[in-house]
């Protein structure tokens, strides 16, 4: 190295022998440390081939992953800021620089793989002597100026990389360089040192159900009503399983209001709740502080992304008709698995419907904005398209935090787990986010502190029981029975009505002499007017005999010139079972008015009961009759039904169906499920006739005649849980897809 430099040196005197030594000055970078105390401190490094110019005691010490938090600091108990808490740190470097030769000294500080600097500041006077610095920071403007030798990680605010103008998670490791020039000859003329801002701890937590909008429309349910009840049954989101997890929709859809034979079910339950229920789950964040522990530093986050994904983990059931739906694709999506598929109405691979929707969030304060969500959350465009990045709140009342808004699809028995993932990583080589790849990895390849995943949450439907209501006291049955038959859909019937009520005797037989006031006067004769109709029986109406109809008419009136018997064919009541038709016909439409004026103001399904229809039913030989009815009532609605059950339990006895499945049918029909082939208004050339609407290889559904046990077939259950009926084929395996 040439060294151009000017020097004056004494001239030596002419009897002395010793000489003038002339020295070349040397100058360098000794160290560069982030302190905290004396004894937490970064390591530093030197250029490959350098020679410090002088031994650093402490030259082997520090700790290559030192990190610290930065910015203020809440209080973990309150999640409100403390005054009190801090990590701030120092700049420690050390010059050589005996002879005051060095001109230049830059700091320089950069972020993750990134040229220029981001930060950069010039060493003056002072801070240029030899021998160890710390450094010194300005804060504020004129008179409001302070100095202090501890930095907080306060740097330039940078819109887009540091909003809060605080080095972040989102951009760590940082490099802080320091490099001198001068006149005189250096073999160290730089050093650097590693920091990081590391994310410590995550904790899933739930969110507030105020970020979800509220329903101005009286016509549908409560869009928070199902948060609301999820986090009652459950106090973790880490902690859902197949009981705590589910997330019950509440969905009366009624036949009224729709048909048994088209798509209604599906429509108007697509109407009610559109893409699915919104749960707001967050994540409450900690980053590491110098020490090593956990704190609550939130504009330590910047813009750092949290990916949010998630898991179908839908099991294969009982029906082998919608497991093959379920296999629809089941393979080849993303995320596969058994979850409704896009084409039969639900989100799997459907990339306009996501789980994790988008959310413009808004500016954090300390006051939430009754029906919005706060966090910004935007759908991942590349190639994990089913998942979604959150980004961090950095003060405010939510500082610290993230979230989405969870929204399964509306299909009951879809079941999810949710990872969350801190998503700043990039690859070394390609430096692209590291998690942004569409292999089928659950949990992702990351480091445990990085990563939560949820318990499991499943949706259900959620239908309640009313009233159950009795004439007489006629013995009926509970609703565990009867909804059993629908827990295969993922329905729950919960039972709302209490204890069974007797209907008033007084209100009865009122309400029947109104009715029986507009009957015909052939119709009256049916019924003796001196009979104490409530007090006559368990059954409904109380009719004469066939023999005491005929007694009555032939004491009443004159016979006919040509007698009694031609009389009672033309009028069809020839026989004691033309006869018990007429009167259950009567009986039944009677027993409509009577129960209608008591359906409750409630939605939901009620039961009316009476041990058979009327009496004649006791009777035996008397043909067929109807012991259940799934009646449209005149009070009901697409949201409130009944039906009557018109028979005693005793009747199922002797190894029918089951005492429960009458009950059962009858709602299965209040929920839109027509009978299948071979079955009641089937007959003649519509004998087959199932409506497109059930499996075509089960002839035990429960919307049949059958007796002995019945189940709901599959294409039954898969519209039940709310899928398109429209796409499902009857015949089981034209249903499945590889």
């Amino acid at each position: 190295m040439k060294l151009d430099r000017t020097a004056f040196v004494a001239r030596t005197a002419h009897d002395k022998d010793h000489v003038n030594r002339l020295v070349v000055p040397e100058y360098g970078v000794v160290a560069i440390r982030i302190r905290k105390g004396d004894t937490k401190m970064s390591k530093y490094y030197l250029p490959a081939k350098s020679v410090s110019p002088r031994e650093d005691p402490k030259k082997d010490e520090g700790q290559e992953e030192f990190c610290f938090a930065p910015g203020p600091q809440f209080d973990e108990t309150s999640w409100a800021p403390d005054t009190n808490k801090h990590d701030k740190v120092k700049v420690w470097y050390h010059l050589y620089n005996p002879f005051s030769v060095i001109k230049e000294a830059k700091l320089e500080l950069f972020r993750r793989w990134e040229e220029p600097a981001m930060w950069t500041r010039e060493l003056k006077d002072d801070e240029l002597i030899d021998g160890e610095h710390e450094l010194e920071f300005e804060k504020g403007e004129g008179s409001a100026k302070t100095k202090s030798k501890e930095w907080d990680g306060e740097v330039t605010k940078d819109t887009e990389k540091f909003p809060d103008g605080f080095i972040t998670t989102e951009h760590s490791p940082y490099k802080l360089r320091l490099t001198v020039k001068g006149d005189g000859v250096t073999n160290s003329p730089s050093a650097w040192t590693i920091f990081h801002v590391f994310i410590e701890k995550m904790k899933l937590e739930w969110g507030e159900k105020e970020c979800i909008p509220a329903e101005l429309d009286p016509a549908k349910p409560d869009p928070r009503k199902p948060f609301e009840t999820l986090k009652t049954a459950c106090s973790d989101p880490k902690d859902a399983d197949d009981t705590t997890g589910r997330i019950y929709l509440l969905s009366h859809i009624f036949k009224a209001g729709g048909s048994m034979f088209d798509n209604s079910l599906h429509d108007l339950y697509k109407t009610m709740w559109g893409e699915g229920p919104q749960i707001p789950i967050y994540v409450k964040l900690w980053v590491r502080n110098s020490e090593g522990n956990p704190v609550v530093a939130p504009a330590a986050f910047g813009k750092t992304k949290f990916l949010w994904d998630w898991e179908s983990k839908l099991d294969a059931g009982a029906s082998a008709f919608a497991n093959d739906a379920q296999d629809f694709h089941k393979g080849t999506t993303k995320p596969n698995g058994q979850n409704c598929h896009k084409d039969r109405g639900g989100k799997r691979e459907d990339e306009a419907k996501v789980v994790f929707p988008a959310q413009a969030g808004y500016e954090a304060n300390d006051t939430l904005k009754e029906g919005e969500f706060p966090f910004k959350v935007e759908i991942n465009d590349d190639k994990r398209k089913w998942a979604s990045y959150s980004q961090a709140w950095s003060k405010g009342k939510l500082g610290g935090q993230t979230g989405v808004l969870f929204r399964p699809s509306r299909m009951a028995g879809d079941k999810y787990r949710l990872y969350v993932y801190a998503a700043h990583e990039i690859t070394d080589d390609q430096r692209k986010p590291r998690l942004n790849i569409d292999k089928q990895d659950f949990p992702l390849p990351i480091d445990d502190k990085l990563k939560l995943q949820s318990g499991t949450f499943q949706v259900w439907r959620k239908l309640y029981f009313r009233r159950r209501m009795t004439k007489s006291g006629t013995d009926t049955v509970g609703v565990g029975g009867t909804s059993a038959y629908y827990v295969p859909a993922f329905i729950d019937i919960e039972d709302k009505s209490g204890s069974v009520v007797p209907y008033p005797a007084s209100e009865w037989n009122s309400a029947f002499t109104s009715i029986y006031g507009g009957w015909s006067s052939f119709d009256k004769y049916f019924v003796d007017s001196g009979v104490n109709q409530h007090t006559a029986g368990a059954h409904g109406i109380h009719f004469r005999t066939h023999d005491e109809f005929k007694n009555f008419i032939a004491s009443s009136f004159p016979a006919p010139s040509s007698g009694w018997d031609p009389w009672y064919v033309s009028n069809g009541v020839d026989t004691a079972a033309k006869y018990a038709g007429k009167c259950q016909d009567l009986a039944i439409a009677a027993l409509q008015q009577i129960f209608d004026a008591k359906m409750p103001a409630d939605d939901g399904i009620s039961l009316f009961h009476t041990a058979y229809s009327m009496n004649l039913n006791v009777l035996s030989g008397l043909g067929s009759f109807t012991d259940g009815l799934a009646h449209d009532f005149t009070s009901g609605s697409v949201s409130k039904s009944a039906f009557l059950w018109l028979a005693p339990p005793a009747q199922y006895s002797g190894g029918g169906a089951g005492v429960d499945a009458t009950p059962a049918h009858e709602i299965g029909h209040h929920l839109m499920l027509p009978h299948p082939k071979n079955t009641a208004e089937n007959t003649g050339s519509s004998a087959t006739n199932d409506y497109s609407a059930h499996d075509a290889g089960v002839s035990n559904c429960l919307m049949s005649y059958l007796s002995g046990a019945r189940v709901l077939c599959g294409f039954c259950l898969l519209r039940l849980r709310g899928w398109d009926k429209s796409v499902l084929s009857t015949t089981s395996a034209t249903n499945k897809k590889p």
